[in-house]
């Protein structure tokens, strides 16, 4: 196998096409031309296969929690809203988000604290909530949910919300996607990953619990 290659050490081999260099930001380690400017704090030069980034933080064996996105709603002097409390001129607002443990050696802008905007005070208000806490039924914490086989789909999953009172405002991942009332059905198919699926009702009340789709390998 050693005779088969190049005799002459000089020789340069030829870059795949599929593999390109670029810019990607950190943390959320996206090609910078496809990342808003507010979410990229530090560039970093990087190589690409077949278009894909390289994640900045993996977090398989998980030993650091892997960056993420948050998404919040904040009023017009930038506070941060619930559904409960917020009125028509809020906007929607994203932040980007290293790793919990890397927070001693971030700059302070960048640290969670410094990021994340407190609530407004009229949302720190008590509001009165029913004897029966706020329950996601339909699925636990902890559920793994696989395709049925190698070319299945993955799985579409039904949930509802059991006690509170009002409408449910539901999330994936901190996206709002969803609003249902009572015990309605919230249908949900998601992509391959771990999932954060939260439910939050008319008087702040909130359940939340992580699933795992497809093979966790």
């Amino acid at each position: 196998m050693i005779s088969s290659l190049p005799g002459n050490k000089q020789q340069r081999l030829a870059r795949p096409e599929s593999i390109i260099q670029t810019e990607i930001c950190w943390p959320l380690g996206g090609q910078k031309s496809l990342t808003e400017d507010e979410l990229c704090h530090q560039q970093r030069n990087a190589w690409l296969i077949l278009g894909r980034a390289p994640r900045t933080l993996p977090p398989k064996g998980e030993p650091l929690r892997a960056a993420q996105t948050y998404h919040f709603f904040a009023n017009q002097q930038g506070l941060r809203v619930k559904p409960s409390c917020m009125d028509s001129s809020a906007t929607k607002r994203s932040l980007a988000l290293w790793p919990k443990e890397l927070e001693s050696w971030l700059p302070t802008n960048q640290t969670r604290n410094q990021q994340i905007p407190p609530t407004a005070p009229e949302c720190n208000a008590p509001t009165a909530t029913t004897g029966t806490p706020l329950k996601i039924v339909g699925a636990s914490n902890g559920n793994q949910y696989l395709p049925t086989g190698n070319s299945a789909p993955l799985p579409r999953i039904n949930l509802s919300a059991i006690g509170g009172q009002g409408k449910r405002y539901w999330f994936i991942n901190g996206e709002p996607k969803d609003e249902t009332l009572g015990t309605q059905n919230f249908a949900l198919s998601p992509q391959s990953g771990q999932h954060q699926i939260a439910v939050l009702d008319e008087s702040g009340n909130v359940d939340r619990i992580e699933i795992y789709v497809g093979i966790n390998d």
